[in-house]
């Protein structure tokens, strides 16, 4: 589907068929199938790429949540490497954002200072 996607736009409301594969991707964590999550994802992510430079715009809320899911996806898997360059965008977009509460942000850090000391990284944790 990622490669259907990318190939072409073909759709009237690309706007809702981000948020259908990200809502998708959040049932499919729900279920434990980290595989199809991931997956619609990163479909989002790909719509959301071909959006640029158009008028249609996705909130940097539904961004970041997808970035956050997909860092949870490559921390179970054991990816810490990935797992850190999700969560460090999520960050840099909820840190820019005014509508994120306090606890969004300290979560955000939590998740990354805990992904950097098991990824045996002690000096970014801090």
């Amino acid at each position: 589907m990622k490669r259907r996607i990318q190939a072409e736009i073909v759709f009237d409301k690309p706007v809702m068929l981000i948020n259908v594969c990200n809502q998708l991707g959040n049932c499919y964590l729900r279920i434990n199938c980290e595989r199809n999550a991931r997956e619609n994802f990163e479909n989002s992510l790909v719509l959301i790429d071909k959006l640029s430079g158009t008028s249609e715009k996705v909130s940097n809320e539904v961004i970041s949540a997808i970035y956050l899911n997909l860092g949870a996806i490559s921390s179970s898997q054991g990816n810490s490497e990935e797992a850190l360059e999700f969560y460090e965008r999520c960050l840099g977009l909820r840190e820019r954002s005014k509508f994120f509460k306090d606890f969004e942000l300290i979560k955000c850090y939590e998740l990354l200072g805990l992904e950097s000391l098991k990824a045996n990284l002690p000096d970014n944790a801090v």
